[in-house]
């Protein structure tokens, strides 16, 4: 059974040429990089999402880069919430509903 949709497969790019109708180019990779490099920093790729539409057309929907940074004490220190910060927000989550 696989043998024969393979068959169906190269016959079809025989008779119609190759099925690649689109390509994607993508700019602002190495800004993006560049941005997010340091020692504490560590690239783990990109990402790029596709949807399909009632066509079967594939659009890109969106594209993101995955960095995973280590936060140093300091860092970590500098991002403490005081009090009354976190008072607000617990305040406001009421009436956002999260």
């Amino acid at each position: 059974m696989q043998k024969s949709s393979v068959k169906y497969v190269l016959f079809l790019d025989r008779a119609l040429g190759p099925l690649n109708l689109s390509k994607v180019e993508l700019t602002g990779v190495a800004d993006a990089l560049a941005k997010h490099h340091g020692n504490n920093v560590e690239s783990k790729g990109i990402k790029a999402h596709f949807s399909m539409d009632e066509s079967g057309l594939l659009n890109l929907a969106g594209v993101e880069l995955v960095v995973e940074k280590t936060l140093t004490e300091e860092e970590l220190a500098a991002q403490e919430e005081s009090p009354l910060s976190k008072l607000g927000s617990t305040i406001s989550n009421f009436f956002t509903g999260t």
